[in-house]
């Protein structure tokens, strides 16, 4: 398959279409798992997307991505032999952030966890790291650096609900990796929003206990 078509029936779908219910065809679930991800990397930074395809269409194909929940697409950046392969796609989580998250999640950020505005697109942003397979229990220490490196760099966004997505993950992550409470703190060191709730959120996220 190839990946035009292996696009389309991802972002294709009815933008009213539950993505755990999502009708796809046989091809494009069982492709080898490095030519997934050679697709899903190439799709971060496909600029045809945002033409082709609605905002509910694209989050839909996303949340298909990343939502272990939905099917089998996630797990590919945590099997297989070749870790600096899986290493490189977790890096290409920053186009995540900058091409999409930055671009279609705008609704501003007051009561964080409970914002709804932003429908699916929204929900991914903000429930990423939760949804997704990867988690420093199944990562080596290269992924596990990788990872945080694209949390710590979406904290820098001027987008708050990028930074919103970034200190959920860290927040997850304070309890065994050091170097999510260190962009955390250095984050609060130098804010990048002055957003009361993304503030409090962030010192929430230091402790481990966020929503």
């Amino acid at each position: 398959m190839d990946y035009e078509f292996w696009r389309y029936d991802l972002f294709g779908q009815s933008p009213d279409t539950n993505p755990m219910y999502a009708d796809l065809m046989p091809e494009t679930c069982d492709l080898p798992a490095s030519i997934t991800l050679n697709y899903i990397d190439r799709s971060l930074v496909d600029p045809e997307i945002h033409d082709l395809f609605t905002k509910p269409q694209i989050a839909i194909g996303l949340t298909l991505f990343y939502c272990n929940s939905c099917g089998d697409f996630p797990y590919c950046y945590i099997e297989g032999k070749d870790e600096a392969r899986r290493v490189k796609s977790i890096e290409n989580l920053q186009h995540l952030y900058s091409n999409f998250f930055e671009r279609y999640c705008t609704a501003p950020v007051i009561d964080v966890g409970n914002d709804q505005s932003d429908g699916w697109f929204g929900h991914l942003c903000h429930m990423l790291w939760d949804i997704f397979v990867l988690h420093p229990g199944n990562a080596t220490p290269p992924m596990i650096a990788a990872a945080v490196d694209v949390m710590a760099t979406a904290l820098r966004s001027s987008n708050d609900q990028c930074i919103v997505s970034a200190l959920h993950g860290l927040g997850h992550w304070v309890s065994q990796v050091p170097a999510a409470r260190h962009a955390i703190q250095g984050w609060l060191w130098s804010p990048t929003s002055e957003n009361k709730a993304v503030l409090e959120y962030a010192k929430q996220a230091k402790t481990g206990y966020i929503q």
